[in-house]
């Protein structure tokens, strides 16, 4: 083997580390599983995609499935992975992985994966957690909400014990996304969830119901206490510096809300929801920035 070839043999093995180094943050962004939410990751994704000046496709293929595929087709093997992601996360009503969505489509359209063994561990407890929570702020999503208020509900009768939950959405969301685009949006909620994940108690359950809605279940709790928590998170909400909260109406981000307590407000997990969520209109309607109580 000659000195050049040696060579080219000796990038290609540091390219494919970093595709395995690197690989996991690459393909969830360019493939929107993922914010790219620091200058660090920017940065690395930058970098790393400028490397791979004539074989991004290729290398992003490999780090999903190992296999080895020319660019063009390459290319468009990644395109149908995504629409095929988009597809199957529109019928099971949630976020489909790409690493999911690559296996199901090489394996099941193009038969291209003909033997599967194996699933990495990592990626199988992911798509166990992906089932129950919400790939871009981390808290439950709806549907594992309702199964844990059910099964709180249930501890409440057999107790006679009290439980409130607060469902409460972003106002004039839409202004922000449409003025800063819709990753300065995802941005935001993620780090609206940090905010309000950090003060409530250790036992609540928050989950994102869906959009800029979410809810927060407290259990044991009756409306006066609830009532007197959910107006603390709407105060440290209005009061904490967001970027670029100053193209809203009132110049900073507020949020508005529904309490409804159990048995008083509802007797299960459909009327108890509905009691907030007609709360909630109202604090639309009385002018927002506000918490309304059953």
């Amino acid at each position: 083997m000659t000195l050049a070839e040696e060579g080219k043999e000796k990038a290609a093995g540091e390219e494919l580390e970093i595709v395995e180094d690197l690989g996991k943050d690459v393909v969830e962004v360019l493939a929107m599983d993922k914010v790219a939410d620091t200058p660090a990751i920017s940065e690395t994704i930058r970098q790393a995609v400028e490397k791979r000046e004539t074989r991004l496709f290729h290398d992003l293929v490999y780090a999903l499935c190992q296999l080895d595929l020319p660019e063009k087709l390459a290319q468009q093997r990644w395109e149908e992975i995504l629409k095929h992601k988009y597809l199957m996360s529109e019928k099971m009503g949630r976020n489909v992985g790409i690493h999911v969505a690559a296996l199901d489509y090489f394996q099941n359209i193009t038969k291209e994966l003909k033997y599967v063994t194996m699933m990495d561990v990592y990626r199988y407890h992911q798509t166990q957690q992906d089932a129950v929570t919400d790939w871009l702020t981390g808290i439950y999503l709806k549907n594992h909400f309702y199964n844990i208020l059910e099964k709180e509900i249930t501890r409440a009768q057999r107790l006679d014990d009290r439980l409130s939950v607060f469902f409460f959405d972003i106002d004039h969301f839409k202004i922000y996304n449409d003025t800063h685009g819709h990753l300065a949006g995802d941005a935001l909620l993620k780090e609206f969830v940090e905010v309000v994940s950090a003060s409530i108690r250790h036992y609540d359950i928050i989950a994102r119901y869906g959009g800029e809605e979410f809810v927060i279940l407290f259990p044991s709790t009756n409306k006066p206490t609830a009532a007197k928590i959910s107006n603390q998170i709407r105060q440290l909400v209005e009061d904490y510096p967001f970027p670029g909260e100053m193209v809203l109406p009132a110049h900073v981000l507020t949020i508005s809300g529904g309490l409804a307590e159990f048995p008083v407000d509802g007797a299960d997990v459909q009327t108890l929801l509905a009691a907030a969520d007609k709360a909630l209109y109202r604090s639309k309607q009385e002018g927002r920035n506000r918490v309304t109580v059953c």
